[in-house]
């Protein structure tokens, strides 16, 4: 087995109509050989009207699995010794956070693994840590809209991360954008939204690509990472004479 790093994120949401909740589930994997870290959350979120906008307070718990595989080396030939001791272990996890919305903006703060304390078996762990971001959307031309956003990110044990995006939606279907980070990293960025594909399904459908390099010499990410995204949101069934009303969207990641 190649010892290159694998992430797999699987999400599902939906809201819960005429109350403003919302409830959902998230699976995660890393997989960084020998240790691979598995996470598994659910969260709900409550919504109310404020300052001409939508203000969400969020809560996510869960379970995180940690474990070290020694078998998983590979083996150069049958005489090289392989030790296949295996440790793991199972912790609780908590996350918490705040979001403003309107149609021009949003603004986010987030603070991530609060219960996860280290062990001292394995040297992988989930680090407390904490997210802080804001979005802003200008109207350019009518098919045209420039989107930056700045993303602030501490990690327990890192040094703090200062993020600073830039992208183009063109008719609010395409967007391609750049981002740049404190840590001597970039991230570019291309999508387009799909919502016309399967109408009478769907409510939107959107793929995306990211390719992340770094220019620290030092950096397990020098050699380049590729990131794939793809969102799909399914109508709820129609009440009679119900009209629903547009959804705001524009996250920095994915709009």
């Amino acid at each position: 087995k190649n010892t290159v790093f694998h992430s797999e994120s699987i999400t599902i949401s939906s809201p819960i109509f005429k109350n403003g909740l919302a409830f959902g589930a998230l699976f995660k994997r890393d997989d960084n050989t020998p240790y691979v870290n598995t996470l598994f959350n659910v969260f709900s979120s409550y919504k109310i009207n404020a300052f001409n906008g939508l203000l969400s307070f969020g809560l996510a718990a869960g379970l995180w699995e940690s474990k070290w595989d020694e078998s998983s080396f590979k083996k150069k030939d049958d005489n090289d010794p392989l030790t296949s001791s295996t440790q793991q272990i199972l912790k609780p996890d908590l996350s918490l956070g705040i979001f403003f919305q309107n149609n021009k903006s949003q603004f986010g703060i987030s603070i991530a693994h609060l219960i996860v304390s280290k062990n001292t078996n394995l040297s992988q762990e989930l680090t407390y840590q904490y997210i802080c971001h804001y979005t802003r959307k200008v109207n350019l031309t009518e098919n045209l809209q420039f989107i930056p956003s700045f993303l602030y990110r501490g990690v327990q044990g890192f040094r703090d991360q200062l993020e600073v995006s830039n992208h183009i939606m063109v008719k609010r279907a395409y967007w391609f954008g750049l981002s740049i980070r404190t840590s001597l990293e970039y991230s570019a960025h291309v999508g387009f939204h799909l919502n016309n594909l399967s109408e009478k399904i769907t409510d939107e459908i959107s793929i995306g690509y990211a390719f992340d390099h770094s220019f620290d010499p030092y950096s397990p990410a020098r050699a380049g990472s590729h990131e794939i995204m793809i969102r799909v949101g399914i109508k709820p069934l129609p009440k009679p004479n119900q009209i629903r009303k547009h959804r705001i969207n524009i996250s920095p990641i994915f709009f």
